[in-house]
Formats: C-alpha cells, sequence, structure tokens
C-alpha cells in the first residue's frame, strides 16, 4: 500500500478536459446521493442528519491524494486551489448542519463536479 491506495487494485482515471481525477467526487458522493434519493421537502434533512451522524471532514484534493504532487499541474492548478477553497467551505457548513442551507449546498457540490468534469452534466 503505498499513498493510500494500493495501485493494483485501483486504476485512478484522469478526467482529460480538467486534468482533474474523478475518483475525488468520491468525498461528496455520500451527501450528494443522500439528497438526490430523500423525497421532495426532506431532502436537506436527510442530509443534516447524516452530517450529525457522521461528520467526517472532507478532505482536500491534496489530503485524499497524499505524496502525488504530480496530481498537481499546470492544467488544474487553479481548478484545485478554487476546489480546495469549496471543500473549506462545505466543511464549514457541516460544523453547523442545522444552520446549512439547501440552496448554498447544492451550489457548492455542483460547482465542485463542474471542477471535476469540466460540464454539468452532474447537477443535483
Amino acid at each position: 500500500m503505498e499513498d493510500g491506495f494500493n495501485k493494483k487494485e485501483r486504476v485512478l482515471s484522469l478526467v482529460s478536459e480538467t486534468g482533474m481525477l474523478n475518483d475525488y467526487c468520491n468525498e461528496i458522493n455520500g451527501m450528494v446521493s443522500t439528497y438526490m434519493s430523500g423525497k421532495t421537502g426532506e431532502k436537506m434533512n436527510d442530509v443534516i442528519s447524516l452530517i450529525k451522524k457522521d461528520n467526517l471532514k472532507i478532505k482536500t484534493y491534496e489530503e485524499r491524494y497524499p505524496n502525488r504532487a504530480e496530481l498537481v499541474n499546470d492544467k488544474n492548478r487553479e481548478s484545485v486551489k478554487k476546489l480546495d477553497e469549496l471543500v473549506e467551505h462545505l466543511n464549514k457548513m457541516k460544523e453547523n448542519p442545522d444552520t446549512m442551507n439547501e440552496n448554498e449546498f447544492r451550489k457548492v457540490c455542483n460547482d465542485i463536479y463542474l471542477l471535476i468534469y469540466g460540464t454539468q452534466k452532474f447537477k443535483i
């Protein structure tokens, strides 16, 4: 095991348009899946319940891939910086889940997906 994952078992895939790893979305997919599968009017309550139950810190891009400096390059450096700012904002929001704003939550998650995929194809 090196750098937090076994290279033989897990191949990481770069999004060619952005130079970002699509695997990074797993940092927020639990919350997004909970939101998307919730009933109308209760979606944010489901996310808040999930956060209260398991409020793990969302890792920044470089925290998720330690010792992998080559993953941040000229093509994605600005996007990684913006992504990390969004992640820190989302972590701040999670500190007080009862006051989380649904529109703000959706915007931050959508902005993260946009930075990773370079398209609005994945949107909540």
